[in-house]
């Protein structure tokens, strides 16, 4: 809803207010590639990482959760 909103008003600023059930790391980078401002509950322990890079093809094991590197926005 919120980025049928931006096609619509592309020159409006948007700043999204949600709670913690929508502090998803997708959803942010979702917001901060289209500069959507998004207000959310967090813990203030909490350990936010970027988000891992695609596995290559054929690569045994699970694939990874979080990166090696932690950054605050």
């Amino acid at each position: 809803m919120i980025m049928q909103l931006v096609r619509w008003a592309p020159s409006i600023p948007f700043i999204v207010v949600s709670d913690g059930g929508f502090a998803g790391a997708k959803l942010a980078w979702t917001y901060f590639k289209n500069d959507i401002a998004l207000i959310s509950r967090l813990k203030i322990n909490a350990r936010i990482y970027a988000l891992p890079e695609e596995a290559p093809a054929g690569k045994r094991g699970r694939k990874p959760k979080k990166s090696g590197s932690s950054y605050l926005i």
